[in-house]
């Protein structure tokens, strides 16, 4: 019986070396990519923000790669931030963070980004034109 399982065992391992492609597979640790709803058809009036609920990256254990898809409608102009939190109370955008995106008017675009390590963190979408209202759906991807 232990001789069936030194030979599985040596199987396993000589796919293993006849195959160095599945090791690289196998070696991935996570690697997942996960997509939360931040904001779903939310209208933003002129001059105004709208934020997200928390998204508790703690939950997800990302590896450090973010990207941002939004879709705009409306004729207004739109900046968007991220704001962070370790106590999942109190929000802040962290010093020295920039924006994900500046001067975006109607359409789709996206774009990856570095946030600071915090196991919370939540998408602000605000209009700034400051004369007409935008309508904003984004999607967070974390990896």
């Amino acid at each position: 019986m232990r001789f069936k399982g030194l030979i599985a065992s040596l199987a396993i391992l000589m796919l293993f070396v006849g195959c160095p492609e599945m090791l690289k597979t196998t070696a991935v640790a996570g690697g997942r990519i996960e997509c939360i709803n931040t904001q779903t058809s939310d209208a933003i009036l002129a001059s105004a923000s709208d934020t997200s609920d928390a998204i508790e990256l703690w939950r997800y254990r990302p590896d450090g790669y973010f990207s941002l898809q939004w879709t705009i409608t409306g004729t207004g102009t739109a900046k968007i931030e991220y704001n962070v939190s370790h106590d999942g109370t109190n929000y802040q955008e962290p010093v020295g963070a920039t924006d994900i995106a500046t001067g975006q008017t109607a359409g789709t675009n996206s774009a990856s980004f570095t946030p600071i390590i915090a196991p919370y963190i939540k998408i602000k979408v605000t209009e700034t034109g400051g004369a007409n209202a935008v309508t904003v759906t984004c999607i967070l991807c974390l990896q």
